[in-house]
């Protein structure tokens, strides 16, 4: 594993996905101390503090078909909620890749992958909210400091993560989903609770209840008695 930290980069996500199309080397970890135009999953954007908070992408080479990708997704979040556990007990992975602590965003993450050779290229991205504690009045976010009154050190947080990743490495060899599918739905947050959703669109607000994430993508949601499957976008958990 090789760290490369740089001062300041608009995406380290894009930046590694040049990086690796040009050379695709694997376990190649690049860390902005200040992302300027971060991204996050469907196109969101991801807004950072310099020097407070972790953002980075690395890269993975695996044997991984698309269909696996929503997999290699829930791995990515499990690793992530496996280190940052001993942190808070109240840690659930929202669906389909946030971290929640304490009703709170503090982790987001965005894939992106290609293919060359029959092999496939991962690009991770990972935005983890640390020692930030002003987030201009965006209610739903937080950071790990915020949240436990600890000052927290960055570089150790990334070398921790980095490592239990390699070493988690081996379910997605052996493309072990049994055990990744019951970490996430173990931990997948307000699973089997009533909570309010909306649907964009119906412009409706309804109650429901999360079942299970689906090994397609789907998130499945009992509504009125009757298990419903919304994909990405078409429903929002209010939290």
């Amino acid at each position: 594993m090789k760290i490369i930290t740089y001062d300041s980069l608009p995406s380290t996500n894009e930046f590694l996905m040049n990086e690796t199309k040009k050379n695709a080397t694997p376990w190649i970890v690049i860390r902005a101390i200040h992302q300027t135009a971060g991204k996050g999953y469907a196109g969101n954007p991801w807004e950072s503090k310099a020097e407070q908070n972790l953002t980075f992408s690395f890269s993975l080479e695996s044997s991984l078909e698309y269909r696996d990708l929503i997999l290699l997704n829930k791995w990515v979040a499990m690793v992530l909620h496996t280190y940052l556990k001993g942190l808070s007990p109240l840690l659930f992975i929202k669906w389909p890749n946030d971290l929640i602590m304490k009703d709170k965003k503090i982790c987001g993450v965005l894939i992106e992958n290609f293919k060359r050779n029959g092999r496939m290229f991962s690009i991770i991205g990972i935005g983890l909210n640390v020692n930030q504690t002003d987030f201009n009045h965006v209610s739903k976010a937080s950071s790990i400091a915020q949240l436990t009154a600890k000052t927290y050190d960055i570089e150790v947080i990334l070398s921790g993560i980095m490592n239990l990743f390699q070493k988690e490495f081996a379910l997605i060899e052996q493309k072990d989903w049994s055990t990744v599918n019951a970490y996430y739905q173990a931990h997948l947050y307000k699973k089997d609770q009533i909570a309010q959703f909306f649907i964009p669109s119906t412009q409706e607000y309804t109650q429901g209840i999360i079942r299970s994430a689906a090994d397609d993508g789907q998130l499945i949601i009992e509504i009125n008695a009757k298990n419903r499957e919304f994909q990405h976008k078409e429903i929002q958990l209010l939290f």
